[in-house]
């Protein structure tokens, strides 16, 4: 997907967060079975409970990832055309 004109993303680790919130709606396949706006409220509670590690495919601390803000996972997510 192309997030080239989502000009508040400044940080690749931003970007690789976003693929990491992508990646992890896939697995758990939130997609079909909700809105965009819940996906947010789920993935932002996963992240707040656990860390962006939660989302993350791996087993210890995430490295390299920086949290985007709200606005930007909604920008990343209603670009997905899955």
């Amino acid at each position: 997907m192309d997030l080239r004109f989502v000009e508040q993303l400044i940080h690749g680790e931003q970007t690789a967060a976003l693929a990491q919130m992508v990646r992890y709606c896939l697995e758990k396949q939130l997609f079909p079975r909700y809105s965009v706006t819940e996906i947010v409220r789920l993935l932002t509670s996963e992240i707040n409970r656990g860390g962006l590690p939660a989302i993350s495919d791996s087993s210890y601390a995430a490295m390299g990832l920086c949290m985007p803000r709200e606005q930007e996972i909604f920008a990343c997510l209603n670009r997905y055309r899955g």
